[in-house]
């Protein structure tokens, strides 16, 4: 990719930014739960090739007349759309820029980076919600549910071994195989994490190539390891794939509690407290694996606004810091010191809520632009994601409401990065 492509893209993801920590010496917040086995934390994987709630209701994928593999149970939740109803056509394309062209240096769409995209209630994207697969500029792949913004996808990851791991707040967690040239199925779901009842699934990350790290909301509240390869369908009762069970804090409204929570490459876990009601709101917190302390940051001392929505530590040791409906991305050192920062005052377009995050090879930064708070006729106008350089120069935006909708951005993961995602040393969203 040219520079000047990693230019372009930087400023269009800055266009969607708005948005949901103990010392290290502090005890430890939340109760660990019983004790599993094999408390070693997994090695790191070898590199390889390759606050607005949104309404309740739910969706199934679209199924077309196929089996599921045995054992699996596509989602299935009431397919009425939520409340307040959702425009009868495609919004017209907003004023940024020009429709989606390889090569158009004034693109406000994903052909500047081959990524994988999906996002939080999808409203006005037919048939329903849908995870993207992008290359080229084209759409190469996709998976859609039945009807659009009740169920909800939001951390969405393309593996080195041709899977994407999914969740879905109604439903729970899965991996799908991908097969490029068509859409998906729910035939092609081959491995599922089945939630418990009252409680929402919006964050899953692959451990390796067996492995799956669930963030269940709830309460109480389940980080769960789980085996993969121990049962095609599991559930947070079943030990023999609940491979270790922790309880973060929890409280207060299930919806906001988590985003997305994370392995890192020495095996700890770091946790953003989106929201909830626990003691530890605000927070972002890295445990050990025997849910010790190690490092505790609390946004509320740099931001007075938002909360974190998710949380990635960078090859330098430092930890880059989605602001939710605060509207800003921090980088914070290791002793607790905001590095760099950016807000949606340093923006040449507004931004609703501020979801995921990357950072960059180049050391651009792309963020994602849930833009769910505006008025549904409004959505064409938004940013969904954009690149910006550490000056604070937009270099790419996204803006694709059409041919295809993307919908609000939530999770965009850069194909032309390198590293293994399934591997938690080399994961920078």
């Amino acid at each position: 990719m040219t520079r000047g492509s990693r230019l372009i893209l930087s400023t269009f993801l800055l266009a969607g930014l708005v948005g949901c920590g103990q010392d290290a010496a502090a005890p430890a917040r939340g109760n660990p739960g019983p004790p599993s086995p094999g408390s070693q934390p997994p090695p790191a994987m070898p590199p390889t090739t390759p606050t607005t709630t949104p309404p309740p209701g739910g969706e199934v994928p679209t199924t077309p007349p196929t089996t599921p593999p045995t054992g699996v149970t596509p989602p299935t939740t009431p397919t009425t759309p939520p409340a307040g109803g959702e425009p009868t056509t495609t919004p017209p394309r907003g004023p940024l820029g020009p429709p989606l062209g390889k090569g158009n240096p004034d693109s406000m769409g994903l052909d500047h980076h081959d990524a994988l995209y999906c996002g939080e209630w999808q409203k006005t994207t037919k048939p329903g919600d849908t995870i993207y697969l992008i290359k080229g500029g084209k759409v190469v792949w996709s998976y859609s549910l039945n009807t659009s913004g009740g169920n909800e996808y939001g951390d969405c990851t393309l593996t080195s071994y041709g899977t994407v791991t999914f969740p879905l707040k109604n439903s729970g967690a899965f991996e799908i195989k991908v097969t490029e040239g068509g859409k998906g199925s729910a035939a092609d779901i081959v491995w599922q994490y089945k939630e418990d009842g009252g409680t929402e699934v919006h964050s899953v990350q692959p451990i390796g190539q067996d492995q799956a790290l669930v963030m269940q909301n709830g309460n109480p509240a389940k980080l769960m390891l789980i085996d993969k390869k121990a049962a095609k369908v599991c559930t947070s009762a079943d030990m023999s794939c609940v491979k270790k069970l922790w309880h973060p804090d929890s409280g207060g409204a299930v919806h906001g509690m988590f985003r997305h929570v994370r392995m890192l490459g020495n095996g700890n876990l770091l946790v953003p407290y989106t929201g909830g009601g626990g003691v530890s709101s605000s927070h972002v917190i890295e445990y050990t694996q025997d849910w010790k302390v190690v490092w505790d940051y609390n946004v509320k001392d740099a931001e007075p606004s938002g909360s974190p929505w998710a949380a990635v530590r960078l090859p330098n040791g430092n930890t880059l810091i989605s602001g939710n409906g605060g509207g800003w991305v921090l980088e914070v050192s290791p002793d607790k010191k905001v590095v760099w920062k950016v807000e949606a005052k340093d923006l040449p377009f507004p931004v609703q809520t501020i979801q995921g995050a990357m950072r960059l090879t180049s050391g651009n930064t792309l963020i994602n632009n849930w833009c769910g708070p505006l008025p549904v006729g409004q959505w064409a106008n938004a940013v969904q994601a954009f690149e910006i350089t550490p000056d604070k120069k937009i270099v790419w935006k996204v803006n694709e409401w059409a041919n295809p909708n993307l919908g609000p951005g939530s999770s965009t993961q850069l194909l032309d990065e390198p590293g293994t995602p399934e591997d938690p040393a080399q994961r920078l969203f």
